[in-house]
């Protein structure tokens, strides 16, 4: 994204020029990717800076929107206003209320000039689009009082100062190829005329219109097209530090504050805080799992950048198989260290069979709290003493929604549901069978037996369930602690103290136990 002021220094133009990779600028720049705003030099810095981390588009109703920190994106016109709104504590609290809206009087969604902007009810907006009388809320007028205000700040002059150096670099980089790593931090441009730009302009009309000022800025940034890449190149590695380094050193200012965070991400070898060693991805392999992904993912050069977070497209199945244990992977998901995100990239291979879309890996900017959210999740996990994660049990403690976004997958959400019945069957069945007692031990494919009898058509998956189940379900162990069992590993003394049990019964060894293997024993049995 970059800001452009153009020549007749009557609007600024903001256009998606450096947006989601290079390809894009490849494109023909369309018109209704531009928009205009009023030449205010402390407005033009707000945004300017905003902008860096922030993406503008073009939603569906046809506004221009931006987002915000929160990742809710809002129209530029009303974050226009917010900007403003520091000198009027009624426009503050009426923009606090998404249920008043931006009306353009000119009915161009792109003019977002003072002049154009007015605030009215949903129902008022309305009966403006179909021409018939309305009321506003909050006037021009008004609003060109708080913008006359603004422009009268002394701030005014340093923020034109700023720009104007900021511009003179852009210049400079676009000529020269030096680049002052200041200029990352900003995008705004100064419109300048080029010889081809100065050609096109006398081959036309002398009369300067929006529609002329529009084409020129299309030649202009035709013509920069390669530097503009590389630029945005740069500016993404920039943000992407910024992120990370922003995340590393809020983990560490808050190690303290929050305990069971900081020991959970040490247990799983997510990250541990007292390692002496900074991230300056010039090596991997630190043994701690998030430095390592984040230096991969940066050299693989396999990530974008969405409103100063992070989107990678990295397998993490296959990271997380090499440098750690995957049970990492699902645990950095449940504390929120690491997000799927919905949208997916576009496809990236194709076969005559199908078209592989990969979803989205999000490395968000680490917040307060965020960081609260996920050490309250870290206690949970500290008191179930919990190590190995699955669907089912991620969705029994922490929810189904939370299960959804660390498990991207339909039949796992179906599996659950089938898995709820099924535990209660077992629960049942633990419960009330004596055989236990007298036999002195049982099977899970005991308990599969007994399923298949209730449900003729249940599968073998569900032999996976179960075992993970009887280990890390507390109301199950409770119910075995009380029934005066456990759920063990065999060795050869308790198979032994079985075998005896059996002969008090005059029972036959009917099945062949062998050391390695799971059963639920009594605690009387055990050795």
């Amino acid at each position: 994204m970059i800001i452009i002021e153009n020549v007749k220094n009557e609007v600024a133009i903001l256009q998606k020029l450096i947006c989601n990779g290079s390809k894009d600028m490849y494109k023909t720049l369309k018109e209704k990717n531009v928009g205009i705003i009023d030449i205010d030099y402390s407005l033009l810095r707000y945004l300017a800076k905003a902008l860096v981390y922030k993406s503008m588009s073009i939603n569906k109703s046809g506004y221009p929107t931006i987002a915000r920190d929160d990742n809710k994106t809002t129209t530029l016109g009303r974050f226009i206003l917010e900007y403003y709104s520091k000198y009027d504590e009624e426009l503050k609290q009426i923009l606090i209320n998404t249920e008043y809206e931006i009306n353009h009087k000119n009915r161009n969604k792109l003019d977002n000039r003072l002049e154009n902007l007015e605030i009215v009810t949903h129902s008022d907006n309305i009966k403006h689009s179909k021409g018939t009388s309305y009321e506003v809320l909050y006037s021009t007028d008004k609003l060109k009082q708080l913008q006359e205000q603004n422009i009268q700040d002394k701030q005014q002059i340093v923020d034109e100062q700023y720009l104007k150096r900021m511009s003179g670099l852009f210049y400079s980089y676009m000529k020269n190829n030096i680049l002052n790593e200041s200029l990352l931090k900003c995008c705004y441009l100064k419109f300048k005329v080029i010889k081809n730009e100065e050609k096109q302009n006398s081959s036309n009309s002398t009369n300067t219109n929006k529609k002329i000022d529009l084409n020129n800025y299309k030649l202009m940034t035709i013509f920069y097209t390669k530097k503009l890449i590389n630029l945005e190149c740069k500016k993404r590695k920039m943000i992407y530090k910024d992120t990370i380094d922003n995340n590393i050193k809020l983990l560490k200012r808050y190690v303290k504050r929050y305990p069971y965070l900081t020991t959970v991400l040490k247990k799983f070898k997510i990250l541990d805080l007292d390692y002496k060693e900074e991230p300056n991805f010039v090596h991997s392999n630190t043994r701690n799992l998030l430095i390592d992904l984040y230096t991969d993912v940066y050299y693989m050069n396999k990530y974008t950048i969405k409103d100063g977070n992070i989107l990678s497209i990295i397998s993490l199945e296959t990271f997380f198989d090499v440098k750690g244990k995957y049970k990492s992977f699902h645990v950095a998901y449940l504390l929120g260290l690491l997000q799927r995100r919905k949208v997916v990239a576009k496809p990236n291979t194709m076969s005559i069979y199908d078209v592989h879309t990969p979803s989205f890996i999000w490395i968000p900017k680490y917040t307060n709290d965020l960081l609260k959210q996920a050490n309250e999740i870290a206690k949970k996990i500290l008191q179930l003493k919990l190590n190995r994660f699955t669907y089912f049990i991620v969705a029994e403690i922490f929810g189904e929604d939370l299960a959804d976004r660390v498990y991207r997958n339909d039949y796992l959400k179906l599996y659950y549901k089938k898995c709820l019945k099924t535990k209660d069957e077992i629960f049942k069945f633990i419960k009330d069978d004596k055989d236990v007692h007298i036999h002195g031990f049982m099977t899970k494919e005991d308990i599969f037996d007994h399923l298949q009898f209730l449900y003729p058509n249940i599968t073998n998956g569900i032999l996976n369930f179960i075992t993970p189940l009887l280990l890390y379900n507390t109301d199950f162990k409770q119910v075995l602690d009380d029934l005066e069992l456990a759920y063990i590993t065999l060795n050869k003394n308790t198979i032994e103290s079985i075998k005896k049990h059996q002969k008090e019964y005059e029972l036959k060894f009917t099945i062949d136990l062998k050391p390695g293997n799971k059963a639920i024993v009594l605690k009387k049995l055990i050795k």
